[in-house]
């Protein structure tokens, strides 16, 4: 019954006019759109490159983008504590140099639905340390909501053309759920205190590609770096332009509004990926496609209310 008057008052008051008096809720959503187009440049990236040189490619490119926002916003000399320090590098190495490592390889080998299916876990995992580390409150609606925006997009994500099983890759993407499940966490202590989100944006990146190479080195992988031609050069360099912005909007998002709000509405890029799949590349819509779009939307709605 509760259940049933909630989703009366999402009909009466659209989920969007409130998320619009929230930046934090509209940021969230932003990231998570952003974060669909860098799904999709990825998969039109490695159709003709490899995971590793894509993922070095577009972190270039986003540090780049961070770079000159934070020169331009003056933060550069900020003074930054250096427990902020700790807590922004930790986030670079467990949620960029791991976790890319850890999703493109994923991707390579049990394909991208697949591996986003697994890796759209990543909420309750991050809700469950935010209320144990934070102690914030995960509210019937909430909880609900959680639920319904991870079960649509494993729907949504799990549409046919699955390629062979790989355990490799599935434990793979387990990790990156499990890394991208911390990463806000570490964001939002860097965050605490600071007065810009640029500087600590663009350190956070720039530990990403610093630890990425030597994880890469220690794989004996680095041949592999530069092996990019045109058209790959060109998808991964969308592809960190479309990251770049999203984090920054997640940073922004984490900055004003709790965790377990930020990341389940950031988390529909898999749903938003899909679609672009299917408007630009003659995907089929199948019932569970439309089945987990219902649910996202219903989430996100319970979510942000």
């Amino acid at each position: 019954m509760r259940l049933i008057t909630k989703f009366i008052r999402v009909l009466k008051k659209p989920f969007y006019v409130e998320m619009l008096q929230d930046s934090g809720a509209l940021a969230a959503f932003g990231a998570g759109i952003l974060w669909g187009f860098n799904a999709f440049f990825i998969r039109k990236g490695l159709k003709t490159s490899n995971p590793f040189a894509g993922a070095l490619l577009s972190l270039t490119v986003t540090s780049f983008i961070y770079f000159i926002l934070t020169i331009f916003s003056g933060s550069l000399y900020e003074t930054i504590p250096p427990t902020n320090l700790i807590f922004l590098a930790s986030a670079g190495f467990v949620g960029y140099s791991l976790a890319y490592l850890f999703y493109y390889n994923s991707i390579e080998f049990i394909g991208a639905s697949r591996a986003a299916t697994i890796t759209s876990s990543r909420p309750l995992l991050a809700a469950l340390l935010a209320l144990l580390i934070f102690r914030e409150e995960i509210t019937f609606s909430l909880g609900v909501g959680t639920l319904f925006v991870v079960t649509g997009v494993i729907l949504v994500s799990g549409y046919g053309g699955v390629r062979k099983k790989s355990r490799k890759g599935e434990i793979l993407a387990i990790f990156t759920a499990f890394c991208w499940s911390i990463y806000p966490i570490l964001v939002k202590e860097g965050l605490r205190g600071v007065m810009t989100f640029f500087k600590p944006t663009f350190i956070t990146i720039l530990v990403a590609i610093f630890f990425y190479v030597i994880l890469i080195s220690f794989f004996k992988r680095s041949h592999l770096l530069l092996q990019v031609d045109k058209s790959s050069l060109r998808y991964f360099t969308l592809s960190g332009f479309a990251n770049g912005f999203a984090n920054l909007l997640f940073f922004i998002a984490l900055s004003s509004s709790p965790v377990t709000l930020v990341v389940p509405l950031s988390n529909i890029y898999p749903f938003i990926a899909i679609l672009l799949g299917i408007l630009l590349l003659d995907e089929k819509i199948t019932i569970k496609i439309f089945l987990g779009a219902i649910l996202i939307f219903l989430g996100v709605a319970l979510v942000v209310t």
